[in-house]
C-alpha cells in the first residue's frame, strides 16, 4: 500500500523548488488530511528541515509503510 499524497499540494511545493522527497516527507508527518493541504505550513516544515541529513534522499519502503499506517489510523477515527 502506498501513502496517499495530495497531488495538487505536492505539485505546488515542487513548483516552489522543494525536492520531491522533502515535499512528500512534509506531508507524511501531518496529523490530518486538512494539514496535508496547508501549503504555507508544509513549506515552513520543508525549510525548517532543509539541513537534516538525508531529507532529500528517496523515501524508503519502511518509512513509507510507517506513514501509511499512520494515515490509515487517522482514517479509522
Amino acid at each position: 500500500m502506498e501513502f496517499s499524497f495530495d497531488s495538487e499540494t505536492l505539485a505546488t511545493l515542487m513548483a516552489f523548488g522543494m525536492p520531491e522527497p522533502r515535499a512528500k516527507r512534509s506531508m507524511m508527518v501531518c496529523e490530518s488530511e486538512e494539514a496535508m493541504k496547508n501549503v504555507e505550513a508544509l513549506m515552513n516544515w520543508c525549510l525548517e528541515h532543509a539541513s537534516v541529513p538525508g531529507i532529500d534522499a528517496p523515501i524508503d519502503p519502511e518509512e513509507e509503510a510507517a506513514a501509511v499506517a499512520k494515515q490509515a489510523a487517522r482514517a479509522a477515527r
